[in-house]
């Protein structure tokens, strides 16, 4: 495999993660997930509803850095970090209520 095949395929995977995440984000933008959380006040409030989204759309992004450079580089990790500490935060704001 020469090396822009290798970057082709490697665009390619990264542009079909992206796809599927950005639809499961949009998935959770229009349906929602499910999650009530009435006790939670001020910016915590937020994340019930806009939380899984919002990671979603995160690695979406992630993914889409990703296919344009190439390769998964630490722009790409910096937005997956970003969104596994909104997920954890959320994780963390149902189970501590």
């Amino acid at each position: 495999m020469t090396s822009s095949s290798s970057d082709h395929l490697r665009r390619r995977v990264f542009s079909g993660a992206a796809v599927v995440a950005g639809a499961v984000a949009v998935v959770f933008l229009a349906a929602g997930d499910g999650v009530s959380a009435p006790h939670l006040t001020g910016p915590l409030a937020l994340l019930p509803r806009w939380g899984h989204a919002g990671v979603w759309l995160l690695l979406s992004i992630a993914f889409v850095v990703a296919a344009v450079r190439t390769r998964w580089q630490w722009m790409s990790g910096l937005l997956a970090l970003v969104a596994a500490v909104i997920y954890a935060l959320l994780v963390l704001a149902l189970v501590a209520a």
